[in-house]
């Protein structure tokens, strides 16, 4: 192994030689197409050759880690796991570690327990295009995961043809030139593609249906079996968990949604509002937005968008004949004071909830006096009609936050000056807001006015250092205002407003 790595040593040295040269050269586009192709083609076949090496060696770290030695291996160089140890020698990230160990995992190292001769595994011939260059790690993982899935409903045989058909793919071998113990019926070279990680997915799902002796429908059995959802109970901060499996259709309806809802517009459209101060600076842009949110906060307001949506429609279930609504309750003390609310069944709430939940349908605010007699509802007079919503809509397009793209129709109708405060339920009165951005508006330093009844927005300054008032209407077709309107007295979107 030393020779080995030796070589690998010298190889390294030539490649440090030739990368910057060759970078600046590809950076300052001094290439053909058909020599970038080329490039790339041969990157790729280093890149695969590396991961060859690669997951054989964490083989071997799997095999030194286990619990049949005295010491681990990754004890002994102090880390956690083989995942840690690669994140450590190779500098990856830790999704590409657990690439590697994933594939490593479906060539363990096996031996016999009567001649201690190394076993072949579940997939030799996977093993051997790896060896050879022809499939990734990532390939060995898309093309393997499944198939082990359901090792124990395959037999041998099948096990052993859906290797060798999965091999011969990743080489641009067709299955329609295989026999039926997936053999090459002849010697001649692969006129096919060979089949990328995404191809060797999609082949494997196929072959592990027709494969599976249980079939679809015992697995359709255990799937509506297990399925569930749970609300757990209300944690320290006031979130509660949520945990359970979904139907696969049910999984794809739900992230279909949350796309749509981060997403409305699809990649032709650049993200973002243009603001128009006159006909002679409509070309220019205002600053861009930097959405700061998580993953998966995003998609949690995501979600949130897509509950209001369903209780709003029409057709959506009925409690006692009427639209589902959440229900906030708070006492007209707490509600000065900015105190808690409540939520029936889940708990204290911040008392910016109440403020916001007044501006939409499907969640009722109920404000009560120390005695406990309701003195305000967060319906009658202060929820916007169809009409309405229809007009802003029609007049905004989006969120009025510029940069956020969820479409008006899926947002809370905010008051800009807050009904409780003389502000009018009109359409001149009110702005679409998405979900975070509503919730959100009191901290954001985003702030709202109505000039002769269009929208303006001026950001925080890190994102406008101007903090200038910018007319942010996005639906299309939508007329720049003059350069000075007539200001009055501009209703201004206010901490507490609802």
């Amino acid at each position: 192994m030393l020779e080995a790595l030796d070589t690998l040593t010298d190889l390294k040295d030539r490649l440090s030689a030739l990368v910057p040269g060759a970078s600046d050269e590809l950076v300052a586009g001094a290439v053909t197409d058909g020599e970038l192709v080329g490039v790339l083609q041969v990157l790729g076949d280093v890149s695969r050759q590396v991961d060859a090496l690669i997951v054989a060696s964490t083989v071997q770290a799997q095999s030194a880690s286990t619990g049949g030695h005295d010491e681990k291996l990754t004890t002994r160089l102090g880390c956690a796991n083989v995942g840690d140890l690669l994140r450590r020698t190779t500098r990856c990230d830790k999704k590409q570690a657990g690439v590697w160990t994933a594939a490593a995992a479906a060539f363990p190292h096996e031996v016999s327990l009567t001649s201690g001769e190394p076993l072949p595994g579940a997939f030799p011939a996977m093993r051997a295009a790896m060896r050879d260059g022809a499939v990734s790690a990532a390939g060995v993982v898309a093309a393997t995961a499944r198939l082990r899935a359901a090792s124990a409903r395959i037999d041998p045989a099948g096990m052993h043809l859906a290797d060798r058909v999965l091999a011969a793919a990743a080489r641009g071998i067709r299955s329609d030139d295989l026999d039926e113990h997936g053999e090459p019926v002849t010697d001649a070279p692969a006129e096919h593609p060979p089949m990328d990680a995404w191809e060797l997915r999609t082949l494997a799902d196929a072959l592990v249906d027709r494969l599976d002796q249980d079939g679809a429908a015992p697995s359709e059995e255990r799937a509506l079996r297990d399925r569930g959802l749970w609300l757990g109970a209300r944690g320290r901060d006031g979130l509660i968990p949520v945990r359970g499996d979904l139907l696969p259709e049910v999984a794809g309806q739900l992230q279909t949604l949350i796309d749509a809802v981060l997403n409305p517009h699809g990649p032709e459209r650049a993200p973002g509002p243009r603001f128009t101060d006159d006909a002679a600076e409509r070309s220019d842009e205002g600053p861009a937005v930097h959405d700061d949110r998580t993953v998966s906060q995003r998609q949690h307001d995501a979600f949130a968008v897509a509950l209001g949506i369903a209780a709003r429609a029409a057709d959506a279930p009925t409690i006692g004949g009427a639209a589902p609504t959440l229900v906030v309750s708070v006492s007209a003390e707490d509600f000065a004071a900015g105190r808690a609310a409540h939520i029936d069944g889940i708990g204290a709430v911040p008392v910016a909830v109440a403020h916001q939940v007044a501006c939409g349908g499907t969640v009722q605010r109920v404000v009560h006096d120390p005695r406990g007699k309701i003195i305000d509802l967060g319906f009658s007079g202060r929820i916007f009609s169809a009409a309405q919503r229809r007009a802003i809509i029609a007049r905004d397009g989006s969120c009025i936050i510029p940069g956020c793209p969820v479409p008006a129709r899926w947002c809370e109708v905010h008051h800009v000056d807050e009904h409780a405060r003389g502000g009018p339920t009109h359409v001149d009165n009110g702005v679409p807001l998405c979900f975070f951005h509503h919730r959100t508006l009191e901290r954001s330093g985003w702030e709202i006015v109505m000039r002769d009844g269009v929208p303006h927005v001026r950001g925080p300054a890190w994102w406008d250092p101007q903090r200038r008032f910018r007319p942010a209407s996005k639906a299309p077709g939508h007329a720049a205002p003059s350069r000075s309107p007539r200001r009055g007295s501009p209703a201004r979107a206010r901490a507490d407003s609802g």
